[in-house]
């Protein structure tokens, strides 16, 4: 089994996946699954309690799990998570960089500064259909990242996500406040909140079709899947007109596919 880690600015997702033969249009099966919020001075022995709890659920022994694959874009975190898999796990978590073996080509100015998020988003988005691929993942930040029929991420966009959005916006105004991430009863808000959160939810999902139409103009695209992930995703395919399916674990799949094809020392 593998230990997907995905190391996020607001939380850290650790699942154990089975091992499965990845094809076209499968899901990789979520044996078990933790998620604690991400916090910047994470010692080594705090994650060993994280790693342990996950262990602790008694679905399995950490003797099952053979290898680790970590998504992060909080670096200050990698070397307590690296210490806390070798103590734990009798062996080196592999980090996920575009210099390791992929199943896509990433054609991008520069390889090295694009999140291990958003390639394992890529690898398992273009796993799921084999054609054309755009993934939405819908978090601290909105990623929105574009993969071709012949498996070649050619970048994408990132926008702050709604919470950032709405947490700056009242950081920087005196009577306004947060509201949640929520479709309103209508459009056009009665009152301060429903204004907020109506303006907040529309802007959101409506941005979002807007950067899609244009991806597929301008890329030339005449099949192209959708599909959404991320803390906030939820439903996401019931109001967009272009994201057809919503995949919460979208990126610990591109994990695990990262996994099978490098080694862990």
């Amino acid at each position: 089994m593998v230990l997907a880690v995905d190391i996020g600015n607001t939380n850290i997702v650790l699942a154990v996946l089975a091992k499965a033969t990845i094809k076209e249009n499968t899901t990789v099966p979520v044996v078990t699954s933790l998620r604690v919020p991400t916090i910047q001075q994470y010692p080594t022995e705090m994650i060993e309690g994280v790693l342990s709890d996950l262990l602790s659920q008694g679905v399995i022994t950490s003797t099952q799990i053979e290898k680790t694959v970590i998504s992060s874009v909080v670096p200050i975190l990698n070397q307590p998570f690296t210490a806390a898999v070798q103590k734990q796990l009798s062996h080196t978590p592999i980090f996920v960089t575009h210099e390791i073996s992929l199943p896509i080509t990433i054609d991008i100015n520069t390889p090295e500064s694009i999140g291990a998020d958003r390639i394992a988003n890529a690898v398992a988005g273009y796993n799921r259909y084999k054609k054309a691929v755009i993934v939405v993942d819908i978090g601290t930040a909105t990623t929105i990242d574009v993969v071709t029929n012949d498996a070649v991420f050619i970048g994408g966009l990132i926008i702050p996500g709604p919470k950032t959005a709405i947490g700056g916006l009242v950081k920087h105004t005196a009577q306004l406040f947060e509201v949640p991430f929520e479709q309103p009863k209508y459009v056009v808000g009665k009152s301060t909140a429903a204004a907020l959160q109506a303006g907040l939810f529309y802007s959101t999902v409506g941005g979002i079709d807007y950067i899609i139409e244009h991806i597929i103009k301008e890329n030339n695209f005449k099949v192209c899947n959708v599909v959404a992930t991320g803390g906030l995703s939820t439903d996401m395919d019931k109001h967009s007109r272009y994201i057809q399916q919503v995949a919460p674990f979208l990126t610990l799949e591109g994990l695990h596919i990262i996994g099978e094809m490098n080694e862990s020392v």
